[in-house]
């Protein structure tokens, strides 16, 4: 039987307010299209299918979502939050700029490739849909963009101008995504930790590679 928070005046059921609730089944429709998109491709994450994965009903995902587009763009800002947070936090543990680098790398392996679901659903799967693109440079690309702001807690001994550091971190960013594609599709054959340190190591020889007419 429903009842009435005291506390927050919100009606309750089972000891869960009304909000509660919606964000739960929100957070299980969510993983769902995880599942679906990162493990059996966009074409099949239909409404109805994502549905069956998270237990729901239809009028569950329309509480929450108008589309599975707007599902997907939610996954994909999710995942770029928990990825910023990951190589983020990983790079404050250290205080030396290249253990940093090295720490960041494999926090970026680590939600990409350690969970391969996330991976595919950041950077393979929608490909060529306008609006999940634009969401997805938001979102994943947006990492980078972020590189490109704190340039100096990882490259303090590159000189570079606001616009330098823009090109470099955009070019550090197009290679990891190359890096990891690959590796999530199968066509690049290395383990965990050496692609890690192929990143770290590609990251600081384009930081300091000089720009042409440099």
């Amino acid at each position: 039987m429903a009842a009435v928070d005291g506390t927050s005046g919100q009606r309750t059921y089972k000891g869960r307010t009304t909000a509660e609730r919606v964000a739960e089944r929100r957070a299980r429709l969510e993983e769902a299209a995880l599942e679906v998109i990162g493990t059996r491709g966009w074409a099949e994450a239909t409404m109805t299918e994502i549905c069956r994965v998270a237990g729901l009903t239809e009028r569950y995902f329309y509480e929450s979502f108008r589309s599975r587009e707007a599902l997907y763009e939610a996954l994909l800002d999710d995942l770029g939050d928990e990825l910023r947070a990951a190589v983020f936090g990983a790079a404050a543990r250290h205080d030396d700029p290249a253990e940093r680098m090295r720490a960041s790398s494999a926090a970026l392996v680590a939600q990409l490739v350690g969970d391969p679901r996330r991976g595919r659903a950041a950077l393979l799967e929608g490909i060529g849909l306008q609006g999940l693109e634009q969401r997805r440079r938001e979102a994943i690309l947006g990492l980078f963009d972020l590189l490109g702001e704190r340039w100096e807690t990882f490259f303090p001994q590159v000189a570079a101008d606001v616009e330098e550091r823009r090109v470099r971190a955009t070019a550090i960013g197009g290679a990891a995504v190359a890096l990891i594609g690959r590796r999530l599709d199968g066509t690049l054959a290395v383990d965990d930790a050496a692609l890690a340190e192929a990143l770290s190591a590609t990251a600081t020889a384009i930081a300091a590679a000089p720009l042409a007419g440099g």
